[in-house]
This record gives structure tokens, C-alpha cells and sequence, in this order.
């Protein structure tokens, strides 16, 4: 959403866990091809694949990446 910290990040500024990939990003309906110098925007929906073990860490961090104002 407008607002939370994600938002105008470029994915390698994301600092994801080592084993953990950002596959794609879908946009306003279509799927793009993440790189690194690639933004995220507002509403944006980040598909991730990862290790299991590494599921709650993700998580977490995507929590307090897409909360504004918290």
C-alpha cells in the first residue's frame, strides 16, 4: 500500500535471507521479472520461493516492510 516501507525500495535493497528468491513481481495483473535495480511499487505482489525452515523469518520481514506507519 501506499506509504509502508516497501514501497520505491529496488529488490537488492531488500536484504532477503540467503536462501530465499524473489521469483516475480505481479503488477496491476501481469507478472514482471525481478532484478535488482527493479522497484517495488505500491500494491505490488511479491511471488518468494524458499527454504521451509525459512518461511516464519520471510514472513516477519514482509510484515514490517508493508506496514505503514507502524
Amino acid at each position: 500500500h501506499h506509504g509502508e516501507p516497501a514501497e520505491n525500495l529496488h529488490v537488492k535493497e531488500m536484504n532477503l535471507p540467503k536462501h530465499c528468491l524473489l521469483i516475480s513481481v505481479r503488477r496491476r495483473g501481469k507478472d514482471l521479472l525481478p532484478r535488482g535495480d527493479t522497484k517495488i511499487h505500491a500494491e505490488d505482489r511479491l511471488i518468494l520461493l524458499m527454504d521451509a525452515k525459512d518461511e516464519l523469518k520471510m514472513r516477519e520481514k514482509i510484515k514490517r516492510l508493508t506496514e505503514a506507519g507502524e
